[in-house]
C-alpha cells in the first residue's frame, strides 16, 4: 500500500510538472539545502544570526512535536526542543531574555504557548509556556501595549479565545472569546492615541474581528458567511487616511473591509468570487511605490489571484494543479522594481512568481509532500534572497531566491572533427541566458563554470561553440553523457 501511495504521488507531481508547460527549459529552483526532520513541518521562521556567517538561521516546527534551529548557511542543527504536541505555528519576537538575541514563540497541539531562547549558546531554553484550552493554531506579535519596551504575543486558539501575552511578565493582558476557532491573528495600526496596533482576527465563526491592542474589547466584527482563513491589513484603500484590511474566506471569496468599521459592523469595500476557499492572503507592493497597492490569493480553486486593492478588478492569475494553501511575498528577485510572490500547494510545489504578473513564473521547486509553510530569509554575506519551504515529506528547504537556472533537455548535441559543438534547446525570445556547463567526471558537483557566452534564443535555436577558442571548458571527444549544461538569466 505504501508502494502504491508514492506511485500516486509521484503521479501528482509529474502532472503538476507538465501542467501549463509550454515551452523548455523550465526555470528549477537551485536548492541550496534541505533539513530532514521525523514529522511534516508545519511551521518555518526566521531568527537573527546567531552563528555570525552574515546568514540568518531557521527555527521549525514539526509534526513530531519538535521545534528546531537550523544553521542558515549549511543546514546542520544548533538546537532543538521536543513538546508534546504538534508546533502549528512559529514567530520570532524581540528579545525576551535579555541575551541580544531575538526569541521564538510557538503554539502547539498540546494547547500552549511557548517562548524559547533563540540565542545559540541557550541551546533552546524554555522561557515560559502558556497552558489554553485549546490547539493554538497562530502565534504572532503586536506592538509593545504593557509598556516595558517590548513587544507583545498574539494567539489565536482553538478554544474560541484571541489572547495576548506579555513575553516579560510571563502573564496574559487580556483575553477575547469568539464564537469558533480562531485561526488567523494579524495586526493594523490603531486609531487610538497611545496604542501602536490593533488586532486582526479570522475565525470559524465566520467573522473577522478588530480589537483594539491595548484591552481587547471588540471595534467591530462583520459576518463573511464562512471560516476567515486569512486575513491581513494592506494599507488606506478608501482614502479616509486609515489602513483598511483584505480577508480570505470558506465563502470562496477574497474581500476587502474598511480599517474603520460603523458602529460595531465593518463596512465593505468589494469582494472578488473565487471557485473555492480563500486559503491564504498577502498584501503585494505591485508597482514598485513602497507600498501595498495589490492583494495576492491562494485558493481551493488551484489558483492564485493578484487583485487591485483599490477596487478589487482582477490583474493577474496563475494556475496550478493543487490548492495553494501557503503565499509570501519577497523583495524584488529580477530587478524590475516589484516584489516578487512565492506560493505552495498541496502537491508540492513552491513556485516564485513575478509580482508584475503571476503569469510570469520565475522559477519552481518540487517535494514529494504537501507545502505547509513558507518564508524568507536574508543572506547579509552578500548573497541573495533565500526561501524556506516546509513540506509534508519531513523536509525544510532552502532555496535560492535569484534568478533562475534553465537546466537544459538537450534536443540534439553533436561534436565535429574541429571540436565544433552544437547544442539545440528552447528558450524565451528575448531574454539573455549565460550558458554554463558542469562537467560530471569531476566525480560530484563541485560548481558549475560559465562557458562564457551569452545567448538571447527564440525556440529550437542553435548555437556553435568552437573548442579552439575555449578548449579548457569543452571536452575534445563527445563524451555526452559527463557533461551537463544548463542556462542562467543574466542580471539585467
Amino acid at each position: 500500500m505504501a508502494t502504491f501511495g508514492r506511485f500516486l504521488w509521484s503521479v501528482a507531481l509529474i502532472s503538476c510538472v507538465l501542467w501549463g508547460f509550454k515551452a523548455l527549459p523550465q526555470p528549477i529552483a537551485t536548492q541550496l539545502w534541505y533539513h530532514q526532520l521525523e514529522g511534516g513541518v508545519w511551521s518555518v521562521a526566521e531568527i537573527d544570526d546567531i552563528t555570525g556567517d552574515g546568514i540568518s538561521e531557521v527555527v521549525t516546527g514539526d509534526a513530531f512535536n519538535t521545534i528546531s534551529c537550523i544553521d542558515g548557511s549549511d543546514a546542520s542543527l544548533i538546537w532543538s526542543y521536543v513538546t508534546q504536541g504538534d508546533i502549528w505555528s512559529l514567530s520570532s519576537v524581540q528579545d525576551l531574555d535579555g541575551d541580544g538575541y531575538r526569541d521564538v514563540v510557538a503554539g502547539t497541539a498540546y494547547n500552549e504557548v511557548l517562548s524559547l531562547s533563540g540565542n545559540q549558546q541557550g541551546q533552546g531554553k524554555l522561557l515560559w509556556r502558556y497552558a489554553t484550552d485549546g490547539d493554538v493554531w497562530q502565534v504572532g506579535t503586536i506592538e509593545d501595549v504593557t509598556g516595558d519596551g517590548t513587544a507583545e504575543i498574539l494567539a489565536g486558539t482553538a478554544d474560541n479565545r484571541v489572547l495576548c501575552l506579555d513575553g516579560i511578565a510571563k502573564e496574559m493582558v487580556w483575553s477575547f472569546p469568539t464564537g469558533g476557532d480562531v485561526w488567523s491573528v494579524g495586526t493594523i495600526p490603531s486609531d487610538s492615541v497611545g496604542s501602536g496596533e490593533d488586532v486582526l482576527a479570522g475565525c470559524a465563526d465566520n467573522k473577522v474581528y478588530r480589537l483594539d491592542g491595548a484591552t481587547g474589547s471588540e471595534l467591530w466584527s462583520s459576518d463573511m458567511l464562512g471560516d476567515v482563513w486569512s486575513v491581513v491589513s494592506i494599507g488606506d484603500v478608501s482614502g479616509d487616511g486609515r489602513d483598511d484590511l483584505v480577508v480570505g474566506t470558506a465563502y470562496n471569496e477574497v474581500v476587502c473591509l474598511r480599517g474603520v468599521g460603523v458602529g460595531r459592523r465593518g463596512v465593505k469595500l468589494w469582494s472578488f468570487p473565487t471557485g473555492g476557499d480563500v486559503w491564504c492572503v498577502a498584501a503585494l507592493d505591485g508597482d514598485g511605490a513602497n507600498e501595498p497597492d495589490s492583494v495576492v490569493a491562494g485558493t481551493a480553486d488551484n489558483s492564485i489571484y493578484r487583485l487591485d486593492t483599490s477596487t478589487g478588478d482582477f490583474l493577474s492569475s496563475f494556475a496550478t494543479c493543487a490548492d495553494i494553501k501557503r503565499v509570501i511575498t519577497v523583495a524584488d528577485l529580477n530587478a524590475d522594481g516589484v516584489d516578487e510572490v512565492v506560493c505552495g500547494t498541496t502537491a508540492g510545489m513552491t513556485y516564485c512568481l513575478s509580482g508584475a504578473n503571476l503569469a510570469s513564473r520565475i522559477w519552481f521547486h518540487m517535494a514529494e509532500g504537501e507545502v505547509l509553510s513558507l518564508t524568507s530569509v536574508h543572506d547579509e554575506s552578500g548573497g541573495s534572497q533565500r526561501i524556506i519551504s516546509g513540506s509534508n515529506d519531513n523536509l525544510a528547504y532552502c532555496l535560492d531566491g535569484a534568478l533562475p537556472v534553465y537546466y537544459l533537455t538537450l534536443k540534439s548535441i553533436e561534436f565535429t572533427g574541429t571540436g565544433e559543438v552544437s547544442l539545440r534547446w528552447n528558450t524565451d525570445y528575448g531574454v539573455v541566458y549565460q550558458l554554463q556547463y558542469w562537467d560530471g567526471a569531476l566525480g560530484g558537483l563541485s560548481g558549475w563554470a560559465d562557458l562564457g557566452l551569452a545567448i538571447t534564443g527564440d525556440c529550437d535555436d542553435k548555437v556553435f561553440l568552437d573548442a579552439g577558442d575555449t578548449d579548457r571548458l569543452l571536452p575534445d571527444s563527445p563524451n555526452v553523457a559527463m557533461r551537463f549544461y544548463r542556462l542562467k538569466v543574466m542580471e539585467p
